[in-house]
């Protein structure tokens, strides 16, 4: 006996797996829905980057910081950044703000630029 879930008919199958019809106008239905959905990525523009615009791992590793930072600031607006073919970052990482990300950078108490390299522990030679 079929029945309907949220606005798709189904019907569990083998496996106690859930089998959807998928007739032409569900396709349209699903593909309409993916073109109007806000968590897909959609390019601002398709032009390529700009001689000043860096992607986020280029950003990361001038700064020498955790790419997650940058997308920190990406959300939070604190860099200039539009969405570039493929869904790709662009920051504008002109001179100003290359100052004011060194300068975030250098006065925040959650990144530590000064980063001691980790040493192994010392192997003991006694058998036990």
């Amino acid at each position: 006996m079929p029945s309907t879930t949220g606005t798709a008919h189904a019907r569990r199958g083998l496996n106690d797996r859930w089998c959807i019809p998928f007739a032409p106008a569900v396709e349209a239905e699903c593909r309409d829905r993916v073109a109007r959905s806000v968590h897909i990525p959609r390019p601002d523009s398709t032009e390529p980057p700009a001689h000043n615009e860096l992607t986020v791992a280029e950003v990361a590793a001038v700064l020498d910081i955790s790419t997650n930072v940058v997308y920190y600031w990406i959300e939070h607006h604190h860099v200039r950044a539009r969405r570039g073919p493929g869904g790709r970052w662009f920051i504008d990482f002109d001179a100003d703000a290359k100052v004011a990300c060194r300068k975030w950078v250098a006065t925040s108490v959650h990144l530590k630029t000064d980063l001691q390299p980790q040493t192994a522990w010392p192997i003991e030679e006694e058998a036990v």
